[in-house]
């Protein structure tokens, strides 16, 4: 029997009545026929993780979280303030629930939140995290890394990204935390940066040129537009996007577009890695004070890299840690680790609202690194951690961001109301609250896995539709 998705993806059906787009639409439908029966993810996604929880709330008023739902009545929470000028690109999203967590319900759930699957040591994961899992299926090994001061070796605080199916012994893969060989498996031996300068007049007829080829054939793409399926339009956006690059790469001069779509300039984050300060050797959860300012640069060349890679097209799945769950430097008054997670357990909200902010920073300095290269709305990026604010995995506020070509919403805040008190495990698991695997089962649909469920399928109830158009 024909499949009817890839009877529909044939010339005569997809391309009848279109005229001289049909040139420049004719490669995508091929790729588009070709991948009728297994689809395969575009664009990219970035986990973003941070350790602790966040206060949600002082004095009755959001702190990290906001009001509202879209427009006008959105409003960030004073925690979230330097987020305001990028609101647009965000989704906040509270409620989600871990309903797997393991007995303590607490830090140690760093190894539930990003797998979903139950299992008796607080140690182990007993499934792969959803960027192994998305990196399998474009057959590609996502890239963790974790900025400096850091653990030197795998430990369940920094045990958010696991290949391992059910049941193996340790299968977390190293990460990295040199930026130089994040570097090298980014890129080898470097990545070129440009062609040759144009003359002037030879320049603005390809500037001409590239503004109006796709305006030109704008009714025909328009036409295709309407035949296809929210999937293939996320597809079409990113095969268009490339279109356009290859005209701007072109006329930009000394930047190229990579096979990403964004701007390919890695050499100019290769620079500054050797001026980045010789960072003290973190011995296992301490570290010594007045180490922050190493942390956010460390860290914040990290990012510049993995936005490269994105635009360049070396990678298309990462994962970043800051600091490791239940330890972690104090980066507003700079005293090192374990002094974050002391501040979480103490009622000093003041010091534990700056901490929120200054990652709150390193969040938006992120989304700038991405909308710099290109990338920002091509790329997914949720920000999570561990606990929330009562050191429980039930009611959480975690951050989205980007990826509107790959159809997700943003501008926005999405609550799904949680039953009970998140600090009881049998609140946990009522099915009036909306599991964490959702949250993936919607990430990974956006890269082009077509599954309804994400770990263990009994705690899975279909996509977050509030955050992505189906």
């Amino acid at each position: 029997m024909t499949n009817k998705r890839h009877h529909v993806y044939t010339r005569r059906n997809i391309l009848r009545g279109i005229g001289a787009g049909g040139l420049l639409l004719l490669p995508f439908v091929r790729n588009r026929s070709s991948m009728a029966q297994t689809a395969t993810p575009a664009g990219n996604l970035l986990i973003f993780f941070t350790p602790n929880g966040f206060i949600k709330s002082r004095d009755g008023m959001p702190a990290f979280d906001a009001s509202g739902t879209t427009g006008a009545s959105f409003v960030l929470g004073p925690s979230l303030a330097a987020l305001e000028s990028q609101k647009a690109d965000i989704t906040v999203l509270r409620g989600m629930t871990n309903k797997v967590c393991t007995t303590n319900n607490s830090h140690d759930d760093i190894v539930r939140i990003t797998t979903c699957w139950q299992g008796p040591d607080k140690g182990l994961a007993y499934g792969p995290s959803v960027d192994n899992v998305i990196g399998d299926a474009i057959g590609q090994l996502p890239m963790y890394v974790n900025p400096e001061p850091n653990r030197d070796s795998a430990h369940w605080r920094n045990s958010i990204s696991w290949r391992g199916a059910q049941g193996q012994a340790p299968s977390q893969y190293p990460f990295l935390k040199d930026p130089g060989a994040v570097y090298t498996n980014l890129f080898g031996n470097g990545v070129g940066t440009g062609a040759p300068a144009m003359p002037d007049q030879a320049l603005e007829r390809a500037k001409a040129r590239n503004q109006t080829l796709l305006d030109f054939v704008n009714d025909d793409i328009q036409t295709f537009r309407a035949r296809i399926n929210n999937e293939d339009k996320a597809h079409l956006d990113l095969y268009l996007d490339s279109l356009q690059a290859v005209g701007q790469r072109v006329i930009s001069g000394p930047t190229t577009t990579g096979a990403g779509g964004g701007v390919c300039a890695p050499d100019t984050v290769q620079a500054r890695i050797a001026g980045l300060p010789v960072t003290p050797v973190q011995n296992d959860d301490k570290s010594p004070p007045g180490l922050a300012a190493d942390l956010q640069a460390n860290g914040e060349v990290l990012v510049d890299l993995l936005a490269a890679g994105f635009a360049c097209g070396t990678q298309r799945v990462s994962t970043i840690l800051w600091q490791g769950a239940s330890e972690g430097l104090d980066p507003f008054k700079d005293t090192g680790s374990p002094d974050h997670h002391s501040v979480s357990h103490s009622s000093d909200l003041d010091t534990w609202t700056g901490i929120d902010r200054w990652y709150v920073d390193r969040f938006a300095y992120t989304l700038n690194s991405l909308r710099t290269v290109g990338m920002l709305d091509k790329t997914i990026v949720v920000w999570l951690t561990e606990i929330a604010q009562g050191h429980e995995t039930g009611d959480y506020v975690w951050i989205l961001a980007g990826g509107q070509s790959l159809g997700f919403k943003t501008g926005q805040r999405v609550e799904y109301p949680f039953m009970g008190n998140p600090g009881d495990k049998a609140a946990l698991a009522d099915p009036a609250n909306r599991p964490i695997g959702d949250l993936w089962v919607t990430v990974q649909q956006a890269m082009g896995i077509q599954s309804n469920t994400f770990g263990d399928p009994q705690w899975c109830t279909g996509p977050l539709t509030e955050i992505r158009t189906a």
